[in-house]
């Protein structure tokens, strides 16, 4: 499942499994996740074509979402992606690190669009 992860995100996201092991019943089992039942830092970014981004509310609160603008003003219009990080601020505003749901934006030379997930 890993292997198909990897190859079907090329070199923009690396997956990886960690092996847990119970003590008490010596039994070990591999978790292929990003997070499991934790508020994780799980920002996401790239351009093919125009600027996309997914980023947790645990992101949002730690202001990770500006990592993602100052990448996609290297490529679009940087008031597009400003704005973009501005709306997607808003939006995650009072959330804080609450759940592993977050939000996404893209940024086209025209226009941004973004939601919830």
């Amino acid at each position: 499942m890993v292997a198909t992860l990897n190859a079907s995100f090329g070199k923009t996201l690396t997956a990886s499994s960690k092996e847990s092991t119970t003590s008490s019943t010596n039994t070990s089992s591999k978790v292929v996740a990003a997070s499991y039942s934790s508020m994780d830092p799980a920002i996401a970014y790239g351009y093919n074509g125009h600027f996309w981004v997914t980023a947790s509310y645990a992101d949002m609160a730690s202001g990770a979402i500006w990592a993602g603008v100052q990448y996609c003003s290297k490529r679009l219009p940087g008031w597009l992606c400003s704005k973009l990080g501005n709306v997607l601020t808003s939006w995650a505003n009072g959330w804080g690190w609450a759940t592993n749901h977050g939000v996404w934006g893209a940024v086209y030379w025209d226009r941004i669009e973004g939601g919830r997930w």
